[in-house]
């Protein structure tokens, strides 16, 4: 293994999602500076995850402590997502862990491509497919390349003030 994969199995789903989402926030998380507890929002992703999905919920995985996948079915990678209201992130974040699983892991044995994996919505009561291929992958290692840069910065980023940032729970500490 490459040092580059050694530096790449440090990175994790969360911060692919903040690297989409704001590198601030990736840079605070980085720094085990985290805003979740208590927020709204993410509570209620919790709650969500919990009633639409309790019982499989039990089949979640760690792969090398960084990769937590909610659960599988048939052999699919599900991510489960409160809303669509930052699909770019959520789409990331499944493409880095079935990334991870074929690097890393070499699931699926058999196949090397497609890879798919699924995001559901169940408040809105919707899913997508993610696949996994030779670009997506591509794409996932420059992601990879830009979360090394954000968290080798000396200081957190500066950002422009997003309507996101009013419902984000490191608002007050970016913000005020």
């Amino acid at each position: 293994m490459e040092w580059a994969d050694l530096e790449a199995l440090r990175i994790t789903g969360t911060q692919v999602h903040y690297l989409q989402v704001c590198r601030r926030k990736l840079w605070f998380f980085s720094r085990f500076i985290t805003m979740e507890r208590g927020n709204a929002y993410v509570e209620q992703g919790r709650v969500l995850h919990q009633q639409a999905y309790g019982p499989k919920l039990r089949k979640e995985r760690w792969l090398s402590g960084l990769v937590r996948l909610d659960y599988t079915e048939k052999g699919v990678i599900v991510e489960i997502k409160r809303s669509r209201r930052v699909p770019r992130g959520a789409r990331a974040q499944l493409l880095f862990y079935l990334y991870a699983l074929k690097r890393y892991v070499g699931w699926p044995a058999e196949e090397p491509f497609p890879i798919t994996g699924e995001i559901r919505y169940p408040r809105e009561r919707r899913k997508e497919e993610v696949v996994l291929t030779p670009e997506t992958e591509q794409e996932v290692e420059g992601w990879i390349r830009e979360i090394q840069q954000v968290t080798a910065l000396p200081k957190p980023p500066e950002v422009p003030w997003k309507r996101i940032c009013a419902s984000c729970a490191y608002a007050e500490l970016c913000w005020g």
